[in-house]
């Protein structure tokens, strides 16, 4: 019997729950995590961020005392190991809840990353969770003074707003002002019918995936002065998230979504640590401030570092 083992139960392996899985490991110092398969593998496959998996089957969650679930998506055949006590699992946000999955909640110890879904559970189920920051592991990263790149960093989907990005770009380029790079991997069925684009990737601005890897972030966060995150989920918010944390953690400005500034728990303020929008035009408008010198994005860049140490120094072994 194993007393504590880390699982990763979601189906995809990118976006937000896998960044926070590779976190939350190096944080804990722990070079591997496990995935459900058909059997047990000897060898380890590679996660991201310099973590690595290994296939477990799933009768092994029997033979663990303690599983802590990182993140679970769609993986519904799991369900039934997971009836039990001493199950603790990260629920990112609401969009993670199908209604297959509501029995289970009052059996789990929960635990939210931000506190507006905290409160969501508390509201909707009456269910008192554990919150705790997300984790961030101080990566080494490279240093660069010369920042003039605005891009964005998220998946390309309905709950990312890319469509605010490229109607952005169109004003953006009328002006021959610098447009924002797109980069992640991208829903094909957002963006034909919200962009319109039957191959995104002939998108002049879309620099296509990138491989899950600080060396790959670095690459791409090191000569940029602006991420620019539309990012927005219904029920979420307050707090930060991933991409929000690397643009800080690698001296760069944020334009962000108003809706994260709206929220109760609102951690970011339009004009002291970001820049709040909430159309194409809007976005435009204000690139077009800071290219001008009417907004000087330095302070809010050092008011964001404010929020790091919270996220670095936070004990997740705890839980």
């Amino acid at each position: 019997m194993f007393d504590r083992e880390y699982f990763s139960l979601a189906q995809y392996t990118i976006g937000g729950g896998t960044t926070f899985s590779c976190h939350l490991m190096h944080k804990l110092g722990r070079k591997y995590i496990l995935r459900i398969g058909k059997r047990l593998e000897n060898k380890s496959r590679y996660f991201g961020y310099n973590i690595f998996y290994q296939n477990v089957p799933l009768d092994f969650i029997d033979n663990v005392k303690r599983p802590f679930v990182t993140d679970m998506f769609r993986k519904f055949q799991v369900l039934p190991k997971l009836e039990r006590e001493n199950v603790t699992i990260v629920i990112h946000d609401p969009q993670e809840l199908f209604s297959i999955v509501i029995p289970y909640l009052k059996g789990w110890k929960i635990v939210n990353i931000r506190k507006t879904v905290q409160d969501w559970f508390k509201k909707t189920y009456d269910i008192k969770t554990n919150f705790l920051w997300h984790p961030f592991y101080e990566y080494p990263k490279l240093e660069s003074n010369d920042k003039t790149k605005y891009v964005s960093i998220s998946r390309i989907d309905f709950d990312k707003h890319t469509d605010i990005i490229v109607d952005a770009n169109t004003l953006l380029k009328i002006d021959n002002l610098p447009e924002i790079e797109i980069y992640g991997t991208h829903n094909s069925i957002y963006t034909y019918h919200k962009l319109g684009f039957n191959k995104f990737h002939e998108y002049p601005n879309y620099k296509g995936p990138f491989d899950k890897d600080f060396q790959s972030l670095n690459k791409i966060l090191s000569p940029s002065k602006v991420v620019v995150d539309m990012s927005a989920i219904k029920e979420d918010g307050g707090g930060t998230q991933y991409t929000f944390l690397e643009a800080i953690y690698n001296n760069c400005g944020l334009i962000l979504n108003k809706k994260w500034t709206e929220s109760p728990h609102a951690d970011f303020i339009d004009g002291y640590n970001c820049i709040a929008v909430g159309t194409g035009k809007e976005l435009y408008e204000k690139i077009k401030e800071i290219e001008s010198g009417r907004i000087d994005i330095i302070p809010m860049i050092e008011n964001s570092k404010k929020l790091m140490e919270r996220h670095t120094n936070v004990d997740w072994s705890q839980i």
